[in-house]
């Protein structure tokens, strides 16, 4: 198994993860106030850490409610 790399360890570490699928996440979204996961992180095919939102967000709202 391939370990997460950090950033992915920090993003989980401050979300609300509400599943794990091997190397892939889905949080709730900081930045409005989710109910159920609308963004899904994890890591890319290269090794780095790839985020995708599903509920419009941008990265930097996101990135700020989480203190990065």
């Amino acid at each position: 198994m391939i370990e997460l790399n950090r950033a992915v360890e920090l993003l989980a570490s401050r979300l609300v993860v509400t599943r794990q699928r091997g190397q892939e996440f889905d949080a709730r979204c900081p930045a409005h106030g989710d109910r159920s996961a609308s963004l899904t992180f994890g890591v890319g095919e290269k090794g780095g850490a790839v985020v995708r939102w599903h509920a419009g967000c941008t990265a930097g709202d996101v990135l700020k409610e989480v203190g990065l």
